[in-house]
């Protein structure tokens, strides 16, 4: 299979959500810059540590880079995205490896969510 790569340098948008009722809920990866919209599925266990691996990384460049990186230490309520994710929902693919960095020439996080390895795959 090809090689997908989906670029969001500037998201207006990059969310978790679900999909289905507790217990058989399928959890999304998803990005929206412009008219894209780019939604892949990860487990819940992902979900939840990219978000504290986030948090980590955030915290670790508030220390070490301040003043230059300006980075809040709490998230004001109004800048919390609750929506749900945009539809129609099309999985692109199931995440089987995430990295997380910080670039530091546009200080910002860089996620990177590579698909499950498919059997018969090159690596």
């Amino acid at each position: 299979m090809a090689r997908q790569v989906f670029d969001f340098t500037e998201p207006a948008r990059f969310i978790v959500g679900t999909v289905g009722m507790p217990g058989e809920r399928t959890f999304f990866l998803q990005a929206r810059q412009g008219n894209l919209v780019t939604s892949v599925v990860i487990e819940k266990q992902q979900a939840l540590v990219l978000a504290e691996r986030i948090d980590q990384l955030l915290e670790e460049v508030r220390e070490t880079r301040m003043p230059v990186v300006d980075i809040p230490s709490f998230v004001r309520p109004e800048d919390v995205d609750v929506a749900a994710l945009d539809l129609p929902i099309y999985e692109e693919f199931r995440v089987g490896a995430m990295a997380l960095g910080w670039d530091e020439g546009t200080s910002k996080v860089v996620i990177e969510a590579h698909a499950v390895a498919q059997e018969g795959d090159q690596v």
